[in-house]
């Protein structure tokens, strides 16, 4: 074949007889092609995001209009379907939390000058800092960075931590495991990672952290470039540097927060669909397990592809979280369980099948262990779409927001909650369903307030995201988990059948020293 333009690209193929490059004119295109978000380069999933979000008056003016046009508008459809005109109701604004650094310092929220007023600055020094003594900085080779050390370390020291310079290597032709097996050697804290995102190893360089047992941080080169001259650059690498050490940035001074008796945990998988059918689903978990009660840490769980993913894994889960968190402070006297993506249909399961999930749990650390405990389910998989009216412009919702009338179920105890300011877009607000409780009498707007409060521990950006923290932090462990599953190529078989109890010790973090950090920070 002559080709018509010999210097266009080519794309790889990967093939029995190895990878293979074709030129591009030769190739069509197949229509409905999944692209996951690991497969996006730069900031392709940014720019994705940017195209299809709208501003909320025309979201509701383009809803308004289709309704019209598929005859939809009507208060009487065939004498069969009736569509209301939107509902309006009231909604009120919970009160932001205090955030507290080091020495006391607070947080300044409300900032007139601020473009979002949830986005607070650093106030102080990490309420909890961390040391950093024994480390090392990886680039490819000829693409490193003279000066980086020494900016990140300062950085460090500014924030209270206790850092020393580290050292450096490169990565030669690709291959990474050597850099794990010196380092596990060496017995280093951390390895940072400096890669440009052409590259693409990220996902190995987790597999080698989960394999080596080996805390990693990764940031692209494009970034790090940036780091001399952007200071919340510098903050947001250091924040995380310090949370996955095991620190704690700051705290959140919340009346409703503040019990340290009470274990929160999330669980949430996003492997529903896609993917290899036949590999099992990775759950992911969170909890405040550690030495303190606003410390989050988890892992993920492989289970076999179901309509229920949480109910086989509730109760090993959760013994697991309860001895972590014994070890670490004491047992707590309140359990509160989040569970994320779940239909209306599935709240009889988790009424009956999970609350004794979670009993059992308990009695197999002792007969006499009764604690009190609570189950709530979330989802934005719903229908409404909720906007504020202001003087008669259509705007988003105010960050913490609730609305727990009206347009709620009437049988059970619920609450519409929009915890971040949408950066760009139409804010989705949550709704969340007290499913089961053994304290009754504990009032709605505490738990209300607590979710809001949980909304902000996100501890490496410093605003609320959208989801309470441990929803938040398990949903990013169920992604690593899948990540982990694909980079090995898939799961453990014995006798032709996915073996996940071997699945699970191999490729999992339960065995790990790392499972006691935040190491998906």
């Amino acid at each position: 074949i002559t080709l018509k333009y010999p210097d266009l690209f080519t794309v790889e193929a990967k093939g029995k007889k190895g990878k293979i490059h074709i030129p591009v004119e030769v190739l069509l295109l197949c229509p409905s092609q999944t692209v996951t978000n690991d497969q996006m380069i730069n900031n392709e999933q940014a720019d994705m995001i940017k195209l299809s979000a709208a501003k909320p008056q025309i979201r509701k003016a383009t809803t308004d209009c289709i309704v019209k046009k598929v005859g939809l508008a009507s208060n009487n459809i065939y004498n069969f379907i009736k569509v209301e005109e939107p509902i309006k109701v009231e909604g009120m604004v919970l009160n932001k939390p205090k955030i507290v650094f080091a020495e006391n310092k607070m947080a300044v929220l409300n900032d007139p000058r601020a473009k979002f007023p949830t986005d607070f600055n650093r106030a102080g020094k990490y309420y909890i800092a961390k040391e950093l003594t024994n480390w090392e900085i990886v680039f490819v080779q000829g693409e490193d960075m003279p000066g980086l050390d020494k900016i990140l370390v300062e950085e460090m020291k500014n924030n209270g931590m206790k850092a020393a310079m580290p050292a450096t290597s490169t990565i030669v032709r690709g291959d990474l495991e050597p850099i794990f097996k010196k380092a596990k050697d060496a017995k280093r804290q951390l390895l940072f990672f400096v890669i440009k995102s052409r590259y693409n190893y990220h996902q190995q360089i987790k597999a080698l952290e989960q394999q080596y047992d080996l805390l990693t941080q990764e940031v692209r080169a494009e970034t790090a470039e940036k780091v001399p001259r952007q200071s919340q650059t510098r903050l947001n690498i250091v924040n995380k540097t310090n949370m996955k050490l095991g620190g704690l940035n700051y705290v959140i001074g919340s009346e409703s927060f503040n019990k340290p008796g009470r274990l929160i945990v999330g669980f949430e998988t996003s492997q529903r669909s896609g993917g290899n059918p036949d590999y099992p689903i990775s759950v992911g978990f969170a909890a405040n397990m550690l030495d303190h009660h606003q410390k989050f840490a988890g892992g993920y769980v492989f289970v076999k592809r179901d309509k229920d993913v949480f109910g086989p894994v509730i109760k090993d889960t959760l013994i697991t979280i309860l001895e972590t968190t014994k070890k670490n402070r004491g047992m707590p006297n309140d359990i509160l369980l989040y569970f994320n993506g779940v239909s209306e249909g599935q709240f009889a399961l988790l009424n009956e099948t999970f609350r004794q999930h979670v009993k059992d749990a308990c009695i197999s650390l002792s007969e006499t262990y009764r604690p009190n405990f609570t189950i709530i389910a979330s989802s934005k998989t719903h229908n409404e779409r909720l906007y504020k009216s202001d003087k008669g412009q259509i705007l988003n919702l105010e960050p913490g927001t609730v609305i727990d009338h009206t347009i709620v179920s009437p049988v059970y105890n619920e609450w519409y909650h929009a915890s971040a300011a949408a950066r760009q877009g139409t804010t989705k607000a949550t709704k969340f369903t007290l499913i089961f409780t053994t304290q009754p009498a504990e009032p709605m707007w505490n738990l209300q307030q607590l979710t809001n409060d949980l909304c902000y521990d996100h501890q490496i950006v410093f605003h609320p995201v959208g989801l309470p923290v441990p929803l938040f932090i398990a949903g990013r462990y169920s992604q690593r988990g899948a990540m982990v599953l694909a980079a090995n190529d898939g799961p453990k078989y014995k006798d032709g059948q996915v073996d996940l109890q071997e699945t699970n010790k191999e490729l999992g973090y339960g065995g790990k020293k790392l499972f006691e950090t935040r190491f998906n920070a």
